[in-house]
């Protein structure tokens, strides 16, 4: 989230009826509302990407920055560790 929007506060496209409580193991909150409902998880471990967002970076409303994520996350899974399937 950090390389798409830099630090600080942005204004996004939220709209909630459900939010993260707890985080699971491995993941680590990236971005928070105001009331401080999670807004993006992103994985720390280095053999699994993953992002995830609670905002809407796919509304019709969305800014240039959003479709940035979708780049990123293009970007991530290409030079991620391939998965390694077991049978």
């Amino acid at each position: 989230m950090e390389r798409v929007y830099g630090d600080g506060e942005i204004r996004v496209n939220s709209m909630h009826h459900m939010a993260i409580d707890d985080v699971a193991p491995g993941f680590r909150v990236t971005a928070t509302a105001p009331d401080g409902v999670v807004e993006a998880i992103e994985s720390v471990m280095e053999d699994w990407f993953a992002v995830g967002t609670q905002f809407h970076p796919e509304a019709g409303s969305a800014s240039a920055l959003d479709q940035r994520i979708f780049d990123e996350f293009v970007d991530g899974v290409r030079i991620s560790p391939p998965v390694k399937m077991v049978a």
